[in-house]
């Protein structure tokens, strides 16, 4: 009772009680550990692990391995092995990025999943920035209201100042002129990596990671935190990485994933998007990126 009362009048000041432990991470990075391990841990307390990246996922849906053509990894590993620096690493890499921008053609939320039934009507209506997935707890409308205001701010940090408060504006803002700011954070981030190495432990700066788990394997993808991260250290040659998990979405438990019970989903769409991400096959619509990647290899041959 007394403790009820206590908690009553902290809420008057907004203020929560929380167990210290809790609030220290745990780490796993030394030790061989399996989705189920910390699956449990995860709601309670943050877990970190190591992960290989051979297992790693891009949220495009390709690979990180060495061979990948995940745009941006590809891109920068292209210009690194030219050793191309300063105004000459942004240029190239603004050529190359810029060349697979110009082959999509995305209207909705079913051409970026690359859904092969294409009649959700809800998925066809929606823009490709409102994108969310089938296991996320976060509705489109959430999404709407919510992304515009972190994308103004994530790319005022890297050069680019809209100006507008209104949605669509900056949605469309960040679509015709955010490659120079996105380009800007990559380099940023590769001299920076390059010069000091990936210590996420020095200020608690790791890399979010959802790990996807089917049957006995898995495979993880970076979470709200750590994209860009993620494909630098995988162009720099880094083998692992510790990051903090931050979701472990199981394929068993499909139909009960948020916007699969809500209806967004239909449950082989929710099977389709998985199977993208675990099989790292990305869909269709980035043929024409591949080949030319492939085509720019055997030039240099």
């Amino acid at each position: 009772m007394i403790k009820n009362l206590i908690y009553k009048i902290l809420s008057i000041f907004d203020v929560k009680i929380s167990r210290y432990s809790s609030s220290i991470p745990l780490d796993l990075s030394k030790k061989k550990f399996h989705p189920r391990t910390i699956s449990n841990l995860i709601e309670e307390r943050k877990v970190i692990v190591k992960l290989d990246l051979k297992n790693g996922r891009t949220n495009r849906f390709f690979d990180l391995k060495p061979n990948s053509f995940d745009p941006y990894l590809f891109a920068i590993r292209q210009c690194l092995k030219k050793d191309l620096e300063k105004d000459n690493l942004y240029l190239e890499l603004f050529e190359l990025i810029n060349v697979y921008k110009k082959k999509l053609v995305l209207k909705n939320i079913s051409n970026l999943f690359g859904l092969n039934s294409n009649e959700n009507k809800i998925l066809n209506s929606y823009p490709v920035w409102s994108a969310i997935l089938p296991w996320e707890n976060i509705s489109i409308d959430q999404k709407v209201r919510n992304f515009p205001k972190s994308v103004k701010v994530d790319r005022a940090k890297n050069g680019l100042v809209i100006k507008s408060d209104d949605p669509n504006v900056i949605m469309k803002e960040d679509e015709n002129n955010s490659l120079p700011s996105h380009i800007n954070q990559y380099i940023t981030l590769i001299n920076s990596i390059q010069k000091n190495g990936y210590i996420p432990d020095f200020n608690n700066n790791y890399i979010e990671t959802e790990l996807l788990v089917k049957g006995d394997n898995f495979c993880w993808k970076p979470s709200g935190e750590g994209n860009h991260r993620t494909t630098v250290v995988a162009s720099l040659g880094y083998t692992e990485i510790k990051s903090v998990v931050k979701k472990i979405v199981r394929f068993e438990d499909l139909e009960y994933w948020p916007n699969v019970i809500n209806g967004l989903f239909e449950k082989n769409e929710a099977e389709q998007i998985f199977n993208r991400f675990f099989d790292a096959k990305p869909p269709e619509f980035n043929n024409d990126w591949i080949l030319y990647c492939k085509e720019l290899i055997d030039s240099e041959t």
